[in-house]
């Protein structure tokens, strides 16, 4: 098994991020150059109004677990485990992000209401100001000095 350094690790972490915002970014742009539409007139359905709370509570959630994990990370005595926790913290806060602006994307595709794309681009904007940076790593897991200068070499 290859072992990678800490700073491909977190060039891999950073990319993994951007991938996520960028197949998000290009799923919204897909459905909404093909959207069609709707076949029937349909009543207004019960999960288009589901659409905010879910958006926002994900989003508030994302952030609960990615503190709690984080405050974890922290404690640990190696920097590998440190950053292993803090990636594990950010996938997960990504992929809660991710379901709810996938979610609006799905309820615009099926009820081709428009509002509904403001909360699939929520997540997405919030997701761009939260791209992981090395400053953001070592602030966050009260890195050392010589832990910085590791994950940067």
């Amino acid at each position: 098994m290859q072992k990678f350094s800490l700073s491909t690790q977190f060039f891999q972490l950073r990319l993994i991020w951007i991938a996520l915002i960028a197949g998000q970014v290009l799923f919204l742009l897909a459905i909404v150059f093909i959207a069609q539409p709707p076949v029937a007139d349909l009543p207004a359905l019960p999960l288009e109004w589901i659409v905010p709370f879910l958006s926002l509570s994900t989003s508030l959630i994302s952030e609960w677990v990615y503190r709690k994990l984080v405050g974890q990370a922290v404690e640990k005595p190696q920097l590998a485990d440190r950053l292993a926790s803090y990636r594990t913290a950010l996938l997960i806060r990504g992929a809660l992000l991710e379901f709810g602006g996938l979610f609006a994307m799905v309820m615009f595709l099926i009820t081709q209401t428009t509002w509904v794309l403001a909360f699939a681009a929520l997540p997405i904007a919030f997701m761009i100001v939260k791209v992981p940076s090395l400053a953001n790593v070592e602030s966050e897991l009260s890195l050392s000095q010589s832990e910085a200068d590791q994950l940067r070499a």
